[in-house]
């Protein structure tokens, strides 16, 4: 099923890794406002969805743990950036 929230938060983290990769000097801010935006897009989604699987009934732990591991991996993309302008 497509889910426009859930797709929008996506296209803003990698967007934002992007943007990141153009400018390393403003890694931190960059990472800082599109995992913001992520979180608020994911947020909303399950606000309106809720946090169980309306078809399963189950917990969305998927889509817990794929969030978690996006921002993880946005942390360690801005650290490497912001690592790499200071040498």
């Amino acid at each position: 099923m497509f889910e426009p929230l859930r797709v929008s938060a996506n296209v803003m983290l990698v967007l934002g890794a992007w943007m990141i990769l153009g400018s390393p000097a403003g890694a931190k801010g960059v990472g800082v406002a599109n995992g913001f935006a992520f979180l608020v897009l994911n947020g909303v989604f399950v606000a309106v969805h809720g946090i169980t699987n309306p078809v399963t009934g189950n917990l969305r732990v998927p889509m817990v743990v794929l969030v978690v591991g996006s921002l993880v991996a946005l942390w360690f993309h801005v650290r490497a950036a912001s690592d790499s302008e200071s040498v």
